[in-house]
């Protein structure tokens, strides 16, 4: 090639290498990309590793959604583009959040919302961009089920784990008893077997043994293993937010967030599935 044609094709290949950012050409291994969770609506975001979802209840909702977006420096172009992928069905990634408000809302820039799909599981959430060198960050989802538990309004006060179907009484795997001037007409133990005579406290029963394990948020919650089971008492006075761990009648392991929240049942191996 003539050294005037060599260096032509120099100047072109040069310029098109540190194209600017919003071309075509952005080299990402300039950049840092890590995800950050929120609530849904989009708020408190921080840095994630973990994000737990579990199915809403009356007296909580909203626990089934998160936000989880891409934080991105320096400032990427304007018409950067993510892709966000779900690794299992039991994680749902989706860019509007269907629910009562019209229209219904859209993630914010390089956001997505993450939803409880129709199983429970474990999925790692993963977003992808840039060409020509792609960057991605991915983070854990879980997707646990849920209880609210207790003798109050709109609360359950008895639980059965195993898969045969036994009456909801002093032999369920766990059960509160409350004394009845706590209570007030509404609430679900009124005129039941699990009212105690006035001025008694509020127990959690675990008639087959269990241990109360503090956590100081649900990503802690994850952590807890079925080995760590011991049988340290059948009676609990209740510590809100507290994980209590217990056995069923039929040797299974059950971690439950207490009063209100996820929980996760062994299995037979006697291992938390997720």
């Amino acid at each position: 090639m003539p050294i005037r044609g060599w260096f032509v094709w120099f100047a072109a290949a040069l310029i098109a290498g540190c194209a600017q950012p919003g071309q075509k050409n952005v080299y990402w291994n300039t950049y840092t990309l890590r995800l950050e969770s929120g609530p849904a609506p989009a708020g408190g975001f921080t840095a994630a590793s973990t994000v737990v979802l579990y199915d809403e209840q009356f007296v909580m909702p909203f626990t089934n959604v998160a936000i989880v977006r891409a934080a991105i420096s320096p400032a990427p172009p304007s018409n950067t583009s993510i892709t966000w992928t779900s690794s299992d069905p039991s994680v749902i990634v989706q860019q509007q959040q269907a629910n009562f408000a019209t229209p219904a809302p859209t993630a914010p820039p390089f956001a997505t919302f993450v939803n409880t799909g129709k199983t429970y599981g474990k999925s790692t959430v993963m977003a992808t961009v840039g060409t020509p060198v792609v960057q991605s960050a991915s983070v854990t989802v879980y997707h646990y089920p849920a209880l609210s538990f207790g003798c109050r309004f709109r609360y359950n006060p008895a639980f059965t784990f195993d898969s045969a179907q036994r009456p909801l009484d002093q032999t369920s795997d766990l059960y509160d008893t409350i004394g009845s001037d706590q209570l007030g007409p509404l609430d679900g133990c009124q005129n039941s077997a699990f009212v105690t005579a006035p001025g008694t406290p509020e127990v959690w029963h675990t008639p087959y043994g269990g241990t109360l394990i503090p956590i100081s948020s649900l990503a802690d919650f994850t952590g807890i293993q079925a080995s760590q089971w011991r049988n340290d008492a059948t009676q609990f006075a209740p510590q809100d937010g507290s994980v209590l761990l217990f056995k069923t009648k039929g040797g299974l392991i059950v971690k439950a967030l207490l009063p209100v929240g996820p929980y996760e049942v062994s299995n037979a191996g006697g291992s938390f599935p997720y």
